[in-house]
């Protein structure tokens, strides 16, 4: 990006007012509530480094998009919990157990490719993107029946630590899950 000299911006961030709001936000939902400060994008320009120490004592985990901004924030001292909010390519599988992050998976096509690469998932945390209805990233439950041992045995390999979706379609059908 061109700088303008005639035009002179700046961004003044004031992370004390961003640790206040989130602490404002915590008092109004249960206590056991999971807080995630989502931080990619460099935390939108605020300073993903700078805006993660400073709120760390106040959110259970951390959002990037890519691996990438994930070891910056591990890099730079950052202990708590780290998910990838977007698909990671399978390469990066032995970056994401090295640093502790979590990867999601949102797709079956990405567990064909994860069982292909007969990679080692040893210690390897995932996230369940399902899709509900939106159309945009997650498995498709109900989509594929013809493959739900390839899903089922791959879900027993890995570390399920969430599950997440966007909310349905209004004239969508409600999708339901089963263990047959």
């Amino acid at each position: 990006m061109k700088t303008s000299p005639h035009r002179p911006t700046k961004a003044l961030i004031n992370l004390g007012a961003i640790r206040y709001n989130i602490q404002q936000m915590g008092a109004h939902i249960p206590k056991e509530t999971l807080k995630w400060a989502v931080v990619k994008a460099n935390a939108y320009g605020h300073g993903a480094v700078a805006v993660a120490t400073a709120i760390q004592d106040d959110v259970d985990g951390f959002c990037v998009s890519n691996i990438d901004e994930a070891i910056e924030l591990r890099q730079a001292g950052i202990s708590k919990k780290i998910l990838i909010l977007g698909v990671s390519e399978i390469e990066s599988i032995p970056l994401a157990q090295e640093f502790d992050v979590t990867l999601t998976v949102a797709g079956l096509e990405w567990i064909e490719n994860l069982l292909a690469a007969q990679s080692d998932l040893a210690g390897l945390t995932v996230h369940l993107k399902i899709d509900s209805g939106m159309g945009r990233i997650g498995l498709e439950v109900l989509v594929r029946p013809n493959k739900p041992k390839l899903c089922s045995k791959t879900m027993v390999l890995l570390s399920r630590e969430s599950l997440r979706t966007l909310l349905l379609q209004m004239k969508s059908q409600i999708p339901t899950l089963s263990n047959s």
